[in-house]
């Protein structure tokens, strides 16, 4: 008798308990969904739904083509360092991915004046001596202030801080936010200043601090960061990869959930993660009993377009570059507005033309610029992307609060835009709802 009691007790545990699930759906095929399914397959019958025709989501590489031969580009996700990306590296490890590093430098110029910043001032045994105008060393010390100052806006976690509120209550100059700071860090952005005043703090300094940390020295995927997805589902043994397939509804039945497509098809699952933004996962849950407030939450976050042109860099591409001393990163400015252009120079034979992955979102040109707004022989890539406000960070903060809870998982809601954020949110889902997995061992 005591026996069968034990028996029933066992089973019961094996029941609710999210480490015993027999099936589970990701909701999104991105680098959140495939990782997710890499972690949890080894314990359950994982099915991930992508409405996309393929795999990889913001992870996406792409061709130019120089002079007869190919370059490999990334079209969204790309670089990386070792000191705020070691999930990351780990991963990239395990699966043998080859990397390239470079020295991550910065041109800041102004494309009707003849003003130009390359960051940091001393790089790769050259000594940019403009730098050192004192105009120039005025805003670098004032940056070196802003990375202090901002590090307790990163250990505290404090999210609910505007990038705005913080900068100004900081001691600056005037100029040097207008025309500097805020350009500076909407560009790393894609969105206008006036936008990026208001994205949290947290989020908003990150890439600065981070960088800063790494001392510049930073890699990438050498065949793209998206071979690093091609390896992950190469390893896939029990998890169906359905393309094509645009998820409608997820609606509680009972102790499942019912997953329904836009071509009507359904299937039921004991968990469902949502590898999406809160946005897209707000819809999805609006129906579901129980879920109302959360998918009110999530529904309240805003997302931005962002449209990114791949090129070839020689003639009239090079508008989107300084003049002179074309960098890694190179920041233009037409005195209201920022956009980003990298160039590198590594992609290519030293006898052909470097290629360059240039925002244009937003139409930042010089004022005699009589061109399109767009590269020529381009590669066009659009994307959308979250806005990290407080708005967000309320989003993160429920989802954190049910991760788990009846069976949902939010690793497309992580506290960072970054891969390792993607990455830490996957590894906290995959703990928990598959925490015997061997594979988990890669990020010990």
């Amino acid at each position: 008798m005591l026996k069968f009691i034990y028996s029933c007790i066992v089973a019961l545990f094996l029941y609710v308990s999210p480490a015993y699930a027999a099936k589970v759906a990701v909701i999104g095929g991105g680098a959140a969904g495939v990782n997710t399914a890499f972690l949890t397959e080894e314990a359950h019958d994982v099915t991930i739904y992508e409405a996309g025709t393929s795999v990889g989501g913001h992870v996406k590489t792409d061709l130019v083509k120089v002079a007869g031969q190919t370059a490999v580009i990334d079209a969204g996700a790309e670089y990386f360092n070792k000191i705020s990306y070691p999930n990351l590296v780990k991963l990239l490890e395990y699966l043998l991915i080859a990397t390239t590093a470079f020295t991550l430098t910065v041109n800041f110029f102004h494309l009707n004046k003849k003003q130009n910043l390359v960051m940091p001032p001393i790089h790769d045994h050259t000594i940019e001596f403009n730098s050192f105008r004192p105009s120039n060393l005025l805003k670098l010390i004032q940056l070196k202030w802003v990375i202090y100052r901002g590090r307790s806006i990163l250990d505290s976690k404090n999210y609910s801080v505007t990038l705005e509120s913080f900068l100004e209550n900081l001691i600056l100059f005037r100029g040097f936010k207008d025309n500097f700071l805020y350009p500076f860090l909407a560009a790393q952005w894609g969105v206008s200043v006036l936008d990026v005043k208001n994205i949290s703090a947290y989020q908003g300094l990150k890439y600065l601090i981070n960088g800063n940390d790494a001392n510049n020295e930073w890699l990438e995927a050498t065949n793209g960061l998206h071979s690093y997805i091609e390896a992950l589902t190469s390893k896939l043994s029990n998890t169906n990869i359905q393309t094509n397939a645009a998820v409608q509804s997820v609606i509680k039945q009972d102790h499942q959930y019912k997953v329904t497509l836009e071509n009507g098809g359904y299937e039921l699952f004991d968990h469902v993660v949502f590898a999406v933004n809160p946005k897209i996962a707000g819809k999805l849950l609006e129906n579901s009993k129980g879920t109302e407030a959360l998918s009110d939450t999530f529904k309240k976050v805003h997302t931005f377009p962002t449209k990114i042109a791949l090129a070839k860099a020689e003639g009239e591409n090079m508008r989107f570059l300084p003049k002179e001393n074309p960098q890694v990163i190179n920041i233009r400015y037409d005195g209201q507005n920022s956009a980003l252009a990298m160039y590198k120079t590594w992609k290519t034979k030293d006898d052909l033309p470097a290629v360059i992955k240039t925002w244009v979102t937003n139409d930042i040109r010089a004022d005699d610029d009589k061109s399109g707004p767009l590269a020529n022989d381009v590669s066009i890539h659009e994307f959308e992307h979250v806005y990290m406000d407080v708005k967000y960070y309320e989003a993160y903060k429920a989802a954190r609060a049910e991760e788990g809870k009846n069976g949902l998982w939010f690793p497309g809601i992580h506290e960072d835009d970054s891969h390792e954020g993607t990455l830490n949110a996957v590894i906290n889902v995959a703990r928990q709802l598959a925490p015997e997995s061997r594979r988990l061992g890669i990020f010990a």
